[in-house]
């Protein structure tokens, strides 16, 4: 889930006024102890490449991930509170 980091003050730009680049936060983003994020023959049909949702199985069982989809049940736990860190404080 990608964030815009909010300005400090209101007077503030969203972006880097030196090079022009805005600023964002990056939450709940999955990787795998080699450093990918995606698996092999990413294309636009299959984004997270062949095998590439494997990588976020542990998450889709948690709690936390149901409620953000309106499911109910999931498991809890270690896996359930980094999920939960990672989608907290969104929404408006």
């Amino acid at each position: 889930m990608l964030a815009r980091i909010q300005p400090e003050s209101p007077g503030k730009q969203n972006y880097d006024q030196e090079d022009g680049m805005s600023r964002l936060r990056v939450h709940s983003f999955g990787m795998s102890s080699d450093g990918y994020g995606a698996g092999a023959c990413q294309r636009l049909e299959n984004p997270l490449g062949v095998g590439g949702l494997a990588l976020h199985e542990w998450a889709f069982k948690t709690r936390t991930f149901n409620a953000i989809h309106a499911k109910d049940g999931g498991e809890t736990g270690v896996d359930d509170d980094f999920v939960a860190r990672g989608f907290g404080k969104f929404g408006s």
